[in-house]
C-alpha cells in the first residue's frame, strides 16, 4: 500500500463515539424531575393538609365583610363624635353549623377641617345677641315670676358668650323688671373678649348711632346673676365687660381664630314657586305609625299649616317663605338631611314616582334653610321641628349655617334698632370668593312664569317686639325644637314657654334677636334635651375600623379606613380582606 492511499483510508475511518454520555444526562435528568415533582407533591399535599376549603374560606370573608357592612352603618349613623362602640360583637347564623362570630374593634383619628368649605362648626360666633337698644325693653327675659313657685329658679344656662346691644341695664335692679335673673351664662367659647357677658351701652342711656358708646356705666351684672347652678348641673359664673361696639360687629362666625366675624348674607331665591301647600304622601312613618309625608323646597306664599299629627320631611333645600309656618297637634317636621333623621332622605325623594321634575330640582346641598319674608313666622306649638345644619354649595352658600333667616330689604338706624340691609350671595367669583348684591337690587326670574320677582322685606314691628320664632309648649309633652344651626331674626323676638319637663329645646348655632324670650318654668328632665349655645363640633373624621370573623376556629380580618362628616356623608378610604386573618392596627393619623 502507498502513502497515499493510506492516508485516504485514515481520513475516511469514522471518528470515536462516546458511549455511556447520553446516559448520563437521561440518568440526570430524572432525578431532577423527581426531585421536583417529589417537592410539588409535598407542597401540594402540605397546602392542602393546612389550607381550608374554599368554602370555608369564602365563608369567612363574607362574614368579616358583613361585620364591617354593619360598623359603617353604626359608624355613619354615629358621626363625627367618636367610635359608634370601641369593640362590638356580632353573631351570624346563630344556632346552625355555620355560626359565624365576628368582633369589630374602632380607633379614630383627630378632627379635620374641610378647607374649602366656608362655614366652620363652632366658628367662635355669638351664643346669644339681642339687638334691641332702645333701653325700654327687657331683652334677655327668663320665666314669668307670676306663674314661678320658686323664682329665679331653674337656672336656664346659655353655653357661650353673650352681647346685648345698647340699653342701660344697670339700673334694672327689680327682679321683676330685669327678668333675666334666671338666665345663666355657661362655657363660654373662644372669642373676643372671652369669658364674659357682654353689653354696650352709650351716655345717654342707649346707642343712638354707630360709634357713640361708652362703656363706663355698663353693668351687666346687674341684669343676670353673677353665678348660679345651671341646667347642666354645673356652677357657673358670669363675669360683667362692655364692648364699645355695635351688636353686627360680633354677628356671624369667624374663623380660625382671627379676622372679622362674617355677617350672614341671604341665599339667591329658590328657583321654584310652589302654587300652593300640597304634601305628598310617601308612605309610613314606621316610629310613629303615621302618615310620612313630603314638602319641597322653594317659595310659598301662603300658610304652611302641619297640623293633623303626621310626620313631614322636607328635603334640604331653601324654604322661602312670606306667610306663616304652623306646626301643632303632635306633628313632627324634619327639615333638611343631616343628624335628625327623617321619615324620608334626600335620595329616596328624589328617586320615588311621586317626585316631579319641578320639585326635584330645588332639593339642593344638605340640611334646610327657612327664609322669613313678608308676613312670615314660625310657631311650634305642641309639635316637633327639627332643622338639620345647611351644608351648601356656591349657588346657594348665602343659607350656610343658617336654620332660621330673616329679610332686611332696607338698612334701619334708630332709637330702637340698628339693622342693616342685607346683602344677596349670588355666586363666588374663580377665587372662591362670594358674590354679593345688595338685597334692594338683588332679583330674579319665576321658573314657572315671566314675572320679576324680589325680596321684599320682613314686615316686623319696629320695635322688635313681634314674635318671629314662637314655641308654645305649655301643658303639651313630647315636644321639641332643634335647630342644627344659627337663628337670625333680628328684627323681632325669639320665644320659648314650658311648663312641664317632657319636651326638647336645642339650638345649638346661637341666636340673634331683638328680644330673646325664655319663659321656661321648668328644664327637661333629661339634662342633654337642653342646649342654647355654640357647639363647636368638628366637621370631618377620619376612623379605622377592624373587623374580625370565627370560624370552625379559623379567623379573617378585614380592616377599612373610614371618612365621616357631620351630617352623616361618609367616604371609604381603603378597604382590605384577609381571609388569613393577618394583624391589624391604626394607621390613621
Amino acid at each position: 500500500m502507498t502513502p497515499s492511499s493510506v492516508a485516504r483510508d485514515t481520513a475516511n475511518a469514522p471518528a470515536p463515539r462516546d458511549h455511556g454520555v447520553v446516559l448520563g444526562f437521561v440518568l440526570i435528568f430524572f432525578v431532577f424531575v423527581g426531585l421536583t415533582l417529589t417537592a410539588t407533591l409535598t407542597f401540594t399535599t402540605t397546602l392542602i393538609q393546612n389550607r381550608p376549603p374554599i368554602n370555608e374560606r369564602n365563608a369567612r370573608v363574607e362574614a368579616v365583610r358583613s361585620a364591617m357592612r354593619m360598623a359603617i352603618q353604626f359608624q355613619r349613623d354615629q358621626g363625627v363624635g367618636g367610635c359608634f362602640n370601641t369593640s362590638q360583637s356580632f353573631t351570624f347564623n346563630e344556632g346552625r353549623p355555620e355560626e359565624v362570630s365576628a368582633t369589630v374593634n374602632c380607633a379614630i383619628g383627630a378632627p379635620e377641617d374641610l378647607d374649602n368649605n366656608y362655614f366652620r362648626e363652632g366658628g367662635e360666633a355669638f351664643a346669644l345677641i339681642t339687638t334691641n337698644r332702645s333701653g325700654d325693653e327687657q331683652t334677655i327675659i327668663g320665666a314669668q315670676p307670676d306663674r314661678m313657685a320658686s323664682y329665679p329658679a331653674p337656672y336656664k344656662l346659655i353655653e357661650g358668650n353673650v352681647f346685648v346691644s345698647g340699653g342701660d341695664v344697670s339700673d334694672l335692679t327689680d327682679p321683676s323688671e330685669r327678668r333675666g335673673d334666671d338666665i345663666l351664662v355657661g362655657n363660654q367659647t373662644d372669642g373676643s373678649p372671652s369669658n364674659v357677658f357682654l353689653a354696650a351701652t352709650a351716655t345717654s342711656g342707649w346707642q343712638v348711632a354707630a360709634g357713640a358708646t361708652d362703656c363706663e356705666t355698663a353693668r351687666a351684672d346687674g341684669y343676670m346673676p353673677t353665678s348660679g347652678t345651671g341646667s347642666d348641673g354645673v356652677a357657673h359664673s358670669n363675669i360683667s365687660s362692655c364692648l364699645p361696639v355695635e351688636w353686627t360687629a360680633r354677628a356671624g362666625t369667624r374663623v380660625g381664630g382671627g379676622g372679622s366675624w362674617t355677617y350672614p348674607a341671604l341665599p339667591g331665591l329658590p328657583a321654584n314657586r310652589r302654587p300652593a301647600f300640597a304634601p305628598k304622601s310617601f308612605g309610613t312613618d314606621e316610629d310613629r305609625g303615621v302618615p310620612c309625608r313630603v314638602v319641597f323646597p322653594g317659595r310659598y306664599d301662603q300658610e304652611l299649616l302641619f297640623d293633623d299629627g303626621a310626620t313631614y320631611y322636607l328635603p334640604s333645600g331653601v324654604f322661602y317663605l312670606t306667610e306663616p309656618m304652623v306646626v301643632s297637634n303632635g306633628s313632627k317636621v324634619v327639615a333638611g338631611q343631616g343628624r335628625e333623621l327623617g321619615c324620608e332622605v334626600d335620595s329616596t325623594v328624589l328617586l320615588n314616582k311621586n317626585t316631579v321634575d319641578i320639585e326635584a330640582t330645588s332639593v339642593t346641598g344638605l340640611g334646610a334653610t327657612f327664609v322669613l319674608d313678608g308676613d312670615a313666622t314660625i310657631e311650634v306649638n305642641q309639635a316637633e321641628l327639627y332643622i338639620n345644619r345647611r351644608i351648601s354649595t356656591p349657588s346657594t352658600r348665602g343659607s350656610e349655617g343658617v336654620a332660621i333667616h330673616t329679610v332686611q330689604i332696607a338698612a334701619v338706624d334708630d332709637a330702637d334698632h340698628l339693622i342693616p340691609q342685607d346683602d344677596v350671595v349670588t355666586g363666588v367669583d374663580s377665587a372662591g370668593n362670594r358674590i354679593l348684591e345688595p338685597s334692594s337690587s338683588y332679583s330674579t326670574q319665576s321658573s314657572v312664569s315671566s314675572t320679576t320677582i324680589q325680596y321684599q322685606g320682613i314686615s316686623a314691628a319696629a320695635d322688635g317686639t313681634d314674635d318671629l320664632v314662637k314655641l308654645d309648649f305649655m301643658g303639651g309633652a313630647g315636644s321639641a325644637f332643634v335647630a342644627d344651626g344659627n337663628i337670625f331674626v333680628p328684627q323681632g323676638t325669639f320665644k320659648i314657654q314650658a311648663d312641664q319637663a317632657d319636651y326638647q329645646f336645642k339650638v345649638d348655632g346661637g341666636i340673634v334677636a331683638s328680644i330673646a324670650d325664655f319663659d321656661v318654668e321648668v328644664t327637661p328632665a333629661q339634662a342633654d334635651r337642653w342646649y342654647l349655645g355654640i357647639e363647636a363640633k368638628p366637621l370631618l373624621r377620619r376612623v379605622q375600623l377592624e373587623a374580625v370573623a370565627t370560624v370552625g376556629g379559623k379567623t379573617a380580618r378585614s380592616i377599612a379606613l373610614f371618612q365621616v362628616n357631620s351630617v352623616g356623608n361618609y367616604a371609604i378610604n381603603t378597604w382590605t380582606v384577609d381571609p388569613n386573618g393577618s394583624s391589624g392596627g391604626w394607621s390613621g393619623g
